[in-house]
């Protein structure tokens, strides 16, 4: 059984405002799914719950580098389950962090909103 880490911090707080709140998928629940945006044909790709958006796993490789690079691109998790329970964990501390409210210099990251329009989020830490 993996043990806890810093990801389970329940003070950690999101710039992604939804996080924050009652949100079923706040900072310390990142679930990884397949997704695409409602209503299109579009192949599907690999993300993470935040707040109530979906934040582009393909999209955010460059801020989360690590074993997992080549499965973040799959349209289907296999490739990063069987990289196993530590690269998952080692990948959803990576994505903890990036998602903080202060931690990157810079970061564009592209997030799903319900409405299944794309944001492009960029911020600055200070």
């Amino acid at each position: 059984m993996a043990s806890l880490n810093e990801t389970h911090d329940p003070s950690l707080k999101s710039w992604v405002e939804s996080a924050n709140g009652a949100s079923g998928f706040p900072l310390q629940n990142l679930p990884f799914a397949s997704f695409r945006r409602a209503g299109s044909a579009e192949p599907f790709r690999l993300g993470v719950a935040i707040g109530d958006q979906v934040l582009d796993l393909a999209a955010a490789r460059a801020h989360v580098r690590g074993d997992w690079d080549r499965a973040l691109g799959e349209p289907r998790l296999n490739a990063l389950m069987a990289l196993g329970a530590e690269a998952s964990s080692a990948l959803r501390l990576a994505l903890s962090r990036a998602l903080r409210e202060i931690h990157y210099t810079f970061i564009t990251t592209h997030f799903k909103e319900t409405g299944g329009r794309f944001v492009e989020h960029s911020f600055s830490a200070s």
